[in-house]
Order: C-alpha cells, then sequence, then structure tokens
C-alpha cells in the first residue's frame, strides 16, 4: 500500500494521547507518520523504541451501514454569538465502493487527432483560422442593430449614445476584408489562442483554447446564453419555448461524448437557457445546458455550478473558491438547442495514473459531526454580533457525500480524487439570511478540506530553494 503525506498535520494531534479504551469496532493504526491529503492508513504499527512514551495516531472507523439515513441536531451554541443546528439527509451509496486515484491533467492540446475530431463532430467541413478582426460588414451588422434598437424596451441589451459612437468609430477603423491566417491543423494548438471555424457555408465557429486540459466551443462567436432564471419576465416573454426535450439533448450530448472518447462521466445537472446574438441584439433562443461531472461508481464529483454562484466575498469563505490543484473543477458542459449542439465547455479535464487505495474506510459519522460543527462555529464566531445583529445561526441542510481533488504534496500538475462529505448550510441573523454554501471534510479522517482553492503564484512559488525544495507560502 503506498504511503502518502498528510496536509493537515493539526487534526492528527487531536488523536494523540496517553492511553486509550479498547475499542469494539475497527481501528486504524498510523505509527506517527502523517498521511496525505487526510487519507488514514491501514498499516500495522511498528514495536515503541525502549523507552519511548508516544502514542500512535488512532483512527476509528465503522461499518458504512451505520451511518444514518437522517441526521438531526437540535440547536447548540457553539459559543455566546454563533449556534449550529442540523437537520439534514445523508446521501452516499452504502454499497459503494470508494477508491483514491492520483490524476493528472488532460493533454488535449498535444492529442492532435483528439481536436480535430472535436472540431469534426462541432463544426463539420470547417477551415481553422486564427481569430481575425472584426470587418467593415461585420461593424455595420452591429451598427445597425444598436440604431434599431436605440431607446427600444424591447432591445436585448440597453441601448444608448455611447455604443452607437463606438461602433461608428469602430466602423471606421475596421479592415475591409479579413486578415484569414490558417491554423495548422497538424500542430498542436496553443494556451490562450481563440480560432475561427469557418464552414463551407461562410458561418463561423468560435473555439477557444484556455488551458492543456479546458477549451470551449460556441457555434456563433456572437451567440451568448443566460440562465433562464436569471432574466426578467419580459425578456423571457421575448424568447421562444425549447423546441427539444431535456431527453432528446441529453442523448445528443452523450453521443458526443462518446465519439470523443470522453468516459467515466455523467450528467450532473441540467438547465434552461436563453441565448442571444450580441451583433444584432436578438433573442436567438432557448436551450438545454447539461453538466457532466466525474463519475466514481455511483458517486459524483462536485457541482461545478456552487462554485461558479457561491464566490468569495465578506461573507462567504474561500470554501467557495474555484479549482484546485489547477483552475477549475473538472466539468464537461454541453448546451443543446434544436439546431443540436451548440456550445461546449471542458474545465480541468483529467486522467487516472494510478488507484492509490482501491476502498478506504470512513471516520465514524458522529466523529464528523462534531469536527464539522467545531468548525462552524469556529469560523463564523467572531460574526455573531457584528452590525448590530443578533447571535448567527448555522443551518445544515444537507450532507452528501462527493468526489474532491485536492492538492498531491508538491506537484502542481497531479491531484487526488478522493471521496469527502459536502456540507451544505446556510447564516442567518436577524439582519439577513445568506444563501446556501458548502464546507467539505475528508470522509477518511474527518479533516476540513479545500478542494476548490487555486494553486495559484501566491499560494505556491515554482522557483526551487537552494536545497531544491519548493517553497510553500
Amino acid at each position: 500500500m503506498k504511503r502518502i503525506l498528510a496536509l493537515s498535520l493539526c487534526i492528527l494531534t487531536l488523536f494523540l494521547c496517553a492511553c486509550q479504551p479498547t475499542p469494539d469496532h475497527d481501528i486504524i493504526i498510523n505509527q506517527g507518520e502523517a498521511d496525505q491529503a487526510g487519507m488514514g492508513k491501514r498499516n500495522t504499527p511498528k514495536p515503541a523504541e525502549p523507552g519511548s512514551t508516544e502514542a500512535p495516531v488512532v483512527y476509528y472507523y465503522e461499518t458504512r451501514a451505520s451511518i444514518p439515513e437522517h441526521y438531526k441536531l437540535d440547536r447548540q451554541a457553539y459559543s455566546s454569538q454563533v449556534s449550529v443546528e442540523i437537520d439534514a439527509e445523508v446521501l452516499f451509496d452504502k454499497d459503494g465502493v470508494f477508491p483514491v486515484y492520483e490524476v493528472q491533467k488532460r493533454d488535449l492540446l498535444s492529442d492532435t487527432d483528439l481536436m480535430k475530431r472535436f472540431i469534426t463532430l462541432l463544426c463539420p467541413g470547417s477551415t481553422a483560422y486564427y481569430e481575425w478582426e472584426p470587418t467593415k460588414d461585420d461593424i455595420k451588422v452591429q451598427l445597425d442593430a444598436a440604431v434599431n434598437y436605440h431607446g427600444q424596451a424591447d432591445s436585448v441589451v440597453e441601448i444608448d449614445d455611447n455604443i452607437i459612437r463606438y461602433f461608428q468609430d469602430a466602423f471606421k477603423k475596421a479592415p475591409d476584408k479579413p486578415d484569414k491566417k490558417p491554423a495548422n491543423p497538424d500542430a498542436p494548438m496553443s494556451v490562450n489562442d481563440s480560432y475561427y471555424l469557418e464552414r463551407p457555408d461562410g458561418t463561423i465557429g468560435y473555439l477557444l483554447i484556455n488551458g492543456i486540459n479546458a477549451i470551449a466551443y460556441n457555434s456563433s462567436p456572437y451567440l451568448w446564453t443566460y440562465y433562464k432564471w436569471n432574466i426578467t419576465q419580459r425578456e423571457l416573454d421575448l424568447v421562444e419555448e425549447i423546441k427539444i426535450s431535456q431527453q432528446e439533448a441529453k442523448q445528443q450530448a452523450d453521443d458526443l461524448l462518446t465519439a470523443m472518447g470522453f468516459t467515466g462521466y455523467s450528467i450532473i445537472a441540467a438547465d434552461e437557457m436563453a441565448g442571444i446574438m450580441i451583433n444584432t441584439n436578438e433573442w436567438a433562443g432557448s436551450y438545454w445546458m447539461l453538466d457532466y461531472g466525474r463519475a466514481f461508481g455511483n458517486t459524483m464529483t462536485i457541482d461545478e455550478r456552487k462554485a461558479m454562484f457561491h464566490g468569495f466575498t465578506e461573507d462567504k469563505s474561500m470554501d467557495s473558491s474555484v479549482g484546485a490543484p489547477w483552475e477549475g473543477i473538472e466539468t464537461i458542459r454541453i448546451i443543446v438547442g434544436r439546431e443540436g449542439v451548440v456550445s461546449v465547455v471542458c474545465k480541468g479535464l483529467t486522467e487516472i495514473v494510478d488507484e492509490m487505495e482501491n476502498d478506504v474506510p470512513f471516520i465514524d459519522f458522529d466523529s464528523l459531526i462534531e469536527r464539522m460543527t467545531a468548525h462552524l462555529g469556529h469560523r463564523f464566531g467572531y460574526k455573531g454580533t457584528e452590525k448590530g445583529g443578533s447571535d448567527r445561526v448555522i443551518s445544515v441542510s444537507a450532507i452528501q457525500l462527493v468526489y474532491g481533488l485536492t492538492c498531491y504534496k508538491d506537484r502542481p500538475d497531479s491531484g487526488i480524487y478522493m471521496p469527502m462529505w459536502e456540507i451544505e448550510f446556510t447564516q442567518s441573523d436577524d439582519m439577513n439570511e445568506l444563501k446556501e454554501q458548502q464546507v467539505y471534510f475528508s470522509a477518511i479522517d474527518g479533516s476540513p478540506m479545500e478542494p476548490r482553492a487555486v494553486l495559484s503564484n501566491e499560494l505556491y512559488s515554482t522557483t526551487p530553494l537552494p536545497n531544491g525544495q519548493l517553497p510553500r507560502h
């Protein structure tokens, strides 16, 4: 069994003691060496050195069948300023197997055959060019649309004199003809490059390279989509209904993933979208947006939308930041309308390089709850009476097992997929009630996890120290 180095020594010290009662269930013993990413070991402890008084670190585990389907905890005061209460369904596959995997970035760009297949499937018959500057004809379409909708209530965007002047100036500077520079189909594409995919009928698709393992395609460079719940009723009245069923859209998305050779993904969520053409300021129609994540048996990875909507603000912690160990929770987002697939966004794609554990044990649930309530109470304890509010209440509404990607020691191009408990909660007082947030705890030893903290230059330096090691901040 491979040894793995721990991310949080402070959690392990909670278990240190001189004498411990004989457990009535299985134990896992780790003879003093820390684990990676909060993972417990199942090794046999070495005999104590003569004269040693150091006790081994002991993890207590229980059978998964004993984890409750619902957990309720009446409101308990963590301090004079904050209380925690729990009334939550506990969702996980009791009959499942929960391995731990080492993964690395999936290099999409070096696989030229894959990129050719991607372009052929989404934009058949097209020729790839580097993105060119808009021509006078392109700008004139936008200028005419701006003039037509100037001051009109049914415009998709608010058109004022400044916008019209902008397009008038852009028209004067625009070239008469596009400066087309063909892209070499047999050469790897480059990060941060953007490409126009010109179809035989002259229409254009758009391909953006965000990273080695992150690409985005749109059927038009001018097509933008919005969540229907995020636009006004007046705007909804202008958008046609979806002309394709969710099941039909899913079948098209599944077929695309199969043709691309992307396996091990399952749908996490489906949302209704409204599309607009930003060059004509007109609604393009309605679509299904299907989010796919990695599936480990019946357990899914984190829903990327939670990270997107729960950004870092004064009242939201870094538990809602995006990325780890590279930016972007692993997601394949496919948007489908009556005309077929109109958008594909791949973020944070990985490939498995090693199975580190084939089925890890879980920490007992009572210990998990103790750590979770202490963590929430400590983290928000100072906010209880700020701004004149009353005591803050942390209400846990859902507990679900997911897979999260964490950093692997000092290797920025590798990560570890491991099972975690996702805890959804709200905070409220008499001044406000905040939206749902999440915190994550290792299912193995209950360590607080941050599966979405970006391993950025601010946190990690690639300049070696004199001893050859990399500094951490």
